[in-house]
């Protein structure tokens, strides 16, 4: 892993390249002054716990389920005298992990082998005791106060984080990396979605934190609102077909979001041909509505 000095009190912690690649990693943040907060501190099944123990911080912050977010509650909650805090909104989701399986939108047939996956390689476990965070309230590492944002559309309860006199904002999974916004679980809500992008895109951040993205410094706002028109490419693909008369599987067999599933290795390959399936489920669904720009 490597750490990126952001100020005095902020560092950016980066998974290494394996874990981020196997979905076992993402990028987090710790914030110290006189009280250590760990924000998304899962650095994969070999490089977290020390990290942790290192580290010793009072609070630790799970910023949704998603296994790459979510695997290390576990380890974080092993730490004496560390509080666990998870969105409000997925409590459960952390707490059981069947319904974690079940809310992921795997077919039945396939659920057994990815909950084997989620507990065995990935290390998975429940975290029961973890609080609930919501919307609105603060976090305090010494004299940094952390506004915990709705971030929601990525997922139920997906939540940003935003440092308001430094204006350093943590935008999580929102999408500005290559693949752009990502919402292929059975719960993911694209009006939700667009809406916390715009929230936000208007914070006027000097410094974006991304979760998969990297640092970002210059346009940001731009960079944001990029995410809606990534969505909007996808949803004019998907309107083509869906107005030829092409069923929901057809239109996603053609990749428009995901290219050509047959990449991946079984059942990978069934797996992200039915996360894209959700995906297209979604667009239709808001274009239905009307579209994305009926809803912006």
């Amino acid at each position: 892993m490597e750490r990126v000095r952001i100020d005095e009190s902020i560092t950016y912690l980066v998974p290494s390249r394996q874990a981020s690649a196997s979905f076992l990693g993402c990028c987090g943040l710790v914030v110290k002054d006189g009280r250590t907060v760990v924000i998304d501190g899962n650095m994969g099944p070999s490089e977290t716990l020390p990290m942790l123990e290192r580290e010793r911080p009072q609070v630790c912050v799970v910023s949704h389920f998603h296994v790459d977010h979510s695997r290390w509650g576990h380890e974080a909650a092993s730490i004496p005298g560390t509080v666990v805090y998870v969105p409000l909104a997925e409590k459960r989701y952390l707490a059981d992990v069947d319904h974690f399986v079940e809310r992921c939108g795997v077919p039945v047939d396939l659920a057994g082998g990815w909950k084997q996956w989620l507990s065995g390689f990935a290390g998975l476990k429940p975290v029961p005791h973890a609080v609930g965070l919501s919307p609105g309230e603060v976090i305090e590492a010494g004299r940094v106060r952390i506004e915990v944002m709705d971030a929601a559309g990525h997922s139920p309860g997906h939540q940003a984080y935003w440092i308001a006199d430094r204006r350093i904002l943590f935008c999580v999974d929102i999408g500005v990396d290559a693949f752009g916004p990502w919402y292929g679980w059975q719960d993911a809500d694209l009006a939700l979605y667009v809406g916390s992008i715009r929230r936000l895109a208007a914070l006027d951040a000097r410094l974006l934190v991304t979760s998969h993205g990297g640092l970002i410094d210059t346009d940001i706002e731009t960079t944001l609102l990029g995410c809606i028109e990534v969505m909007r490419r996808r949803e004019d693909c998907i309107r083509t077909d869906l107005d030829a008369g092409s069923s929901i599987e057809e239109c996603a067999a053609r990749g428009h979001i995901y290219g050509d599933v047959s990449r991946f290795v079984p059942p990978l390959d069934r797996m992200y041909g039915v996360w894209e399936a959700n995906m297209v489920r979604e667009h239709a669904r808001i274009i239905g509505m009307g579209g994305l720009d009926a809803i912006i």
